[in-house]
């Protein structure tokens, strides 16, 4: 399958704690960048608390990188619905987000110890809609998720190829199953 679809009320709890350890995130989502802000993936626990981490999108062409108490890191785009090929690295005092090859490098990086949530920051931060074609996790330099949209009992999920397990959403609805890769 080519990608999974969230309209907003679906997410995945990934088990992926953010503790500070080098960390890595490869992903490749199509979305149109709306006005509002969207998370695609974070560990927000409360949105002041320093170590609060999400990667999103917002103001219709900028796509960010935030790490709490250092602010954001942002690259600017036209808009149009796409695929993006999105990099992230959390490693000291050392952050970079990489999108579609142009990357920005940030410093400062605490961690908050929060779950790692995709299609929104947190547990109750900023929900997406946007198609999850791929993911990727290493922690402390180990891949802990390789992540493929599947469809399992007519429901659409990500298949971590690691764990051998499904991510299935933890939110209401389902996800929208994407066309079969020919």
């Amino acid at each position: 399958m080519e990608y999974i679809e969230g309209t907003g009320s679906q997410y995945l709890s990934l088990g992926v704690i953010f503790d500070g350890s080098p960390l890595e995130i490869r992903m490749n989502a199509t979305f149109s960048i709306p006005g509002q802000e969207q998370d695609l993936i974070g560990s927000v626990v409360a949105i002041q608390q320093d170590g609060s981490f999400a990667i999103g999108f917002f103001e219709g062409r900028t796509i960010f990188l935030y790490n709490r108490p250092n602010q954001r890191i942002d690259l600017r785009f036209d808009g149009t619905e796409r695929e993006y090929e999105i990099v992230a690295t959390l490693e000291g005092e050392q952050r970079t987000l990489t999108v579609n090859g142009s990357s920005v490098t940030g410093s400062g990086v605490t961690a908050n110890n929060g779950i790692l949530y995709v299609f929104r920051g947190g547990e109750n931060y900023m929900p997406a809609r946007m198609k999850l074609h791929y993911l990727s996790i290493r922690s402390r330099g180990e891949i802990v998720i390789d992540a493929i949209p599947v469809v399992v009992d007519n429901v659409a999920c990500m298949y971590n190829r690691i764990t051998r397990q499904f991510l299935t959403n933890q939110g209401t609805g389902n996800f929208i199953p994407g066309p079969q890769k020919t």
